[in-house]
């Protein structure tokens, strides 16, 4: 249920608890926070989707595109499963990983959607 998982989210971020613990933990709740916001965007929950990943930016350090870039294309399950029925042949997965890169845009995460982007485009050229 989309709802039920966006209010838990927002509780966690509401709590302030999650802003002031150690990095480890604060690379889990993105990988939640990134996971919930393609759902949330899937059924039409733009502002919460936004909202999430708003907080996102807020948690990464400042060179934090760079340092955790592999780790934030690695932490979303749409990602990964789009990018695993790509490489097994099945052109849904390319599909996927474009719905992707167009919910980040939606939500005006440009860094993340090129990221996706060229990971994507060396998926293709690889084949």
């Amino acid at each position: 249920n989309i709802k039920l998982s966006c209010s838990i989210v927002t509780s966690l971020i509401n709590s302030d608890e999650v802003f002031s613990t150690k990095e480890y933990r604060k690379k889990q709740f993105i990988c939640l926070l990134i996971n919930t916001a393609h759902a949330a965007i899937e059924k039409n929950h733009l502002v919460e989707a936004r909202n999430f990943m708003d907080v996102v930016e807020i948690l990464l350090p400042p060179q934090g595109w760079a340092s955790w870039g592999f780790f934030i294309e690695y932490c979303s399950f749409k990602f990964l499963e789009g990018e695993l029925k790509f490489v097994c042949g099945d052109e849904t997965g390319k599909a996927q990983i474009m719905e992707l890169i167009k919910h980040l845009s939606l939500l005006g995460q440009k860094k993340l959607s090129m990221r996706y982007q060229k990971y994507l485009n060396n998926l293709i050229s690889c084949k």
